[in-house]
């Protein structure tokens, strides 16, 4: 999938780091490109656990999901480069690029959440103030995955004050 998404390139460049502004925000936007400066991100489908003692892989997606659509709509705006996306699971891959529509939906997006991080940033004194003006998404499933119980249990205590 990536020698498909990198066609034509002289080298593939891995991770690149991309700073800049977004529209009418305050704050800096940071990102992580995979590959080629934000042209190609990779996304992989790790396979499920199965009762039985053969993994099932995950399937490939129809279509960019849009939390990795943001993603990549940022780092365009950041690099100028068109994106592409390759999901890949041990059985295949698919390669997406999205459509300029795509890309201003998922910048416009991008923006709408740091206008929303701004402003509540702004409304909280303190710390413990901003975290409680947010929703601690207990079933996230990377946030609080593999958090030590003390900080948990510090955390849980914080936001039901």
């Amino acid at each position: 999938g990536l020698r498909e998404a990198t066609a034509g390139a002289n080298r593939v460049v891995g991770q690149a780091k991309l700073e800049g502004k977004l529209d009418d925000c305050q704050l800096g936007y940071l990102g992580y490109a995979d590959y080629q400066d934000g042209g190609v991100e990779l996304k992989t489908k790790w396979d499920r656990k199965a009762d039985t003692d053969k993994p099932s892989a995950n399937s490939l997606p129809s279509s960019i999901q849009f939390s990795h659509l943001t993603q990549i709509a940022g780092y365009w705006h950041m690099s100028g480069i068109w994106p592409k996306i390759v999901y890949a699971n041990r059985l295949g891959y698919k390669v997406f690029e999205p459509t300029l529509d795509q890309l201003h939906a998922g910048l416009a997006a991008i923006t709408e959440a740091c206008k929303r991080r701004e402003r509540l940033l702004r409304a909280a004194e303190t710390t413990q103030d901003l975290l409680k003006l947010c929703d601690p998404d207990w079933g996230h499933v990377f946030a609080w995955n593999n958090v030590a119980p003390e900080i948990l249990d510090e955390a849980k205590k914080l936001w039901r004050e």
